[in-house]
């Protein structure tokens, strides 16, 4: 029976072990291009995120430069103001010449050491 082409590949599994490979390399390739297209998405999903996560992170350092340049446009207006109020303050006192004004007397520095 072996000598006859078909029967003998029947009876000694030959056909049966060809219909298993051919199942193992069916499945074989299905199963590498599913896990490419899967690979693929995984990936797809990844930039995705990381882009979302840039896009927010640029956001908040812009917003951050502004709050910064604002934060220095206020301080420089806060310390002119201080340098003219000290400024006029100084010439308040250098103008009062009375008997009571802006120079300290000997009574004011005892005063002070007191206190």
């Amino acid at each position: 029976m072996a000598s006859i082409p078909i029967i003998g590949d029947l009876t000694t599994g030959r056909a049966h072990s060809y219909a298993a490979d051919q199942v193992k390399i069916a499945t074989a390739a299905q199963k590498a291009q599913c896990e490419a297209r899967l690979e693929k998405t995984v990936s797809t999903f990844q930039y995705d995120a990381l882009s979302s996560q840039l896009a927010e992170e640029r956001r908040r350092r812009l917003i951050a430069d502004l709050l910064i340049t604002e934060a220095s446009r206020r301080a420089e207006a806060a310390m002119r103001a201080k340098s003219e109020a000290e400024a006029e303050l100084e010439a308040r006192i250098g103008a009062d010449t009375g008997a009571d004004g802006g120079r300290w007397t000997e009574e004011d520095r005892q005063w002070d050491g007191k206190h």
